[in-house]
């Protein structure tokens, strides 16, 4: 214990309660020390009481771990990367679908294993259903051969035809109107003589405000069809490349009536059969020649008429354009410049094999409304059919007046029933007597464009 005598506290209180102080203070010094020493010797018997137990328990651990361990590693399999998906333009899903259903009618397999071989290979699988899905009248509500790719994919069946048809790449720039389900599509816009009847004017403070109407009008949108038969034999359908045979049919056979009859000017309205091309009625002039110098003075024509385009382009035939490409003045290729990248002095280019040769279109792409479904494609193998066209030679089916690419029912028709009543008689074939199958296409569709939105060229001698 420490000497407390020697304490300077101590050592300055009074000598007569010093030394009682001092035996105070070792007394309490003593006995905190005492217990302190009783309660480490209590801990250290409790120890000593558990020490066994935690020996053994040591002892024990030791054991397991020094023991031999049989240790089996099982890593995963790797996972197998999915092949990129092929993506297919619509108008060879719609191929690849009709010529499954031709393979399945001439007693082949069914459409899915069909399907299998001509769109193989797991790059294929979503083709393969969209193909599935892309087909047959009456099948376009149906859970297993319709139901995915109507309405939505419209756009992708257009999109496919754009390195064919003018009218495909001009609807891309328009806008494109959905059916529905309807008929007839009616929708207002501004009246044809109604520039500027709502401009405002600058008002005084307190003066009055003027008061405008505006002339409205609106255009109605009737559902027309494109519509073709033709028969292909069974030797024919089993040719290795049917599909892409098929898949051309249905490219250049819808870009060349499409663009046709949308863009050339005898292509009249006939009621109930079919619309009028839009330029129709449009303003029109003789081309100026193939000279530089005519060249712009047919431009600036026809961007004239279209001073208030919003998104004006103008339409030729692929001879034409080139033509403008390859046009040479002192060595020089003035155009190509401007063809390569799609626009003339403002104006858009598009052109195709199919638009009329002679006649050169100019159009606010912005005022022009398109409304289409898809094609409906149906395949029979047992179908009896009056083989009579809509074009020469005869027998030939057309509208009232003679009109080619065009057939009603007020006398042009031939059905199976008169079909030997005509000069010449009419063939009538069996796709069951003859194994051969019957494809069928349908496409509802139609157009329109705004007024003051079209002129167009005619007598174009580019090239």
């Amino acid at each position: 214990m420490k000497d407390l005598t020697q304490d300077p506290r101590v050592q300055a209180l009074p000598e007569t309660v010093r030394n009682k102080f001092v035996k105070k203070a070792e007394e309490a010094q003593a006995a905190i020390l005492w217990d302190a020493i009783a309660e480490e010797y209590a801990e250290a018997n409790e120890a000593r009481t558990y020490l066994p137990t935690i020996k053994a328990e040591m002892t024990a651990l030791r054991r397991a771990v020094e023991r031999p361990q049989n240790v089996t590693l099982a890593q995963p399999k790797p996972a197998t990367a999915n092949k990129p998906q092929r993506v297919l333009p619509a108008s060879r899903l719609l191929a690849a679908n009709v010529v499954a259903h031709m393979m399945h009618k001439l007693g082949g397999n069914n459409p899915e294993t069909n399907l299998l071989k001509l769109l193989p290979g797991d790059e294929h699988r979503i083709a393969r259903k969209l193909a599935k899905s892309a087909t047959v009248p009456g099948s376009t509500t149906a859970a297993s051969w319709g139901a995915e790719l109507v309405q939505s994919d419209v756009g992708a069946f257009y999109r496919s035809l754009k390195e064919r048809s003018a009218v495909a790449q001009l609807a891309e720039l328009g806008t494109n109107v959905d059916f529905g389900g309807n008929a007839n599509i009616t929708f207002p816009h501004r009246g044809a003589n109604d520039d500027g009847s709502l401009k405002p004017a600058f008002v005084q403070e307190r003066a009055t405000i003027p008061v405008s109407s505006a002339t409205l009008a609106s255009t109605m949108m009737g559902k027309y069809k494109l519509g073709i038969i033709t028969i292909a034999t069974d030797e024919l359908i089993r040719v290795s490349n049917i599909l892409d045979v098929m898949e051309q049919m249905i490219q250049d056979d819808v870009a060349e009536g499409l663009d046709f009859h949308v863009l050339d000017p005898t292509s009249t309205a006939i009621p109930a059969v079919r619309p009028a091309a839009i330029t129709v009625g449009a303003p029109n002039q003789a081309s100026a020649g193939a000279t530089l110098d005519n060249v712009l003075a047919d431009i600036r024509y026809l961007r004239g008429q279209l001073s208030n385009a919003r998104r004006p382009a103008i339409i030729m035939h692929s001879d034409h354009m080139r033509a403008l490409e390859m046009l040479q003045v002192d060595g020089r290729f003035p155009l190509a410049a401007m063809v390569a990248s799609g626009d003339l002095w403002g104006l858009t280019l598009i052109h195709s094999p199919f638009v009329t040769k002679g006649i050169v279109v100019g159009v606010d792409a912005a005022a022009y409304y398109h409304a289409s479904d898809l094609p409906e494609l149906d395949t029979s193998s047992a179908a009896t059919v009056a083989l009579a066209s809509a074009q020469p030679p005869d027998p030939q089916m057309t509208a009232t007046g003679a009109t080619e690419d065009a057939v009603d029912d007020l006398g042009g028709s031939i059905h199976v029933s008169d079909a030997a009543g005509t000069v010449p008689a009419t063939k009538v074939v069996s796709t069951f007597q003859t194994n051969s199958v019957a494809m069928r296409m349908v496409h509802p569709l139609t157009w329109t464009t705004m007024p003051n939105s079209v002129a167009y060229l005619t007598g174009v001698a580019w090239g």
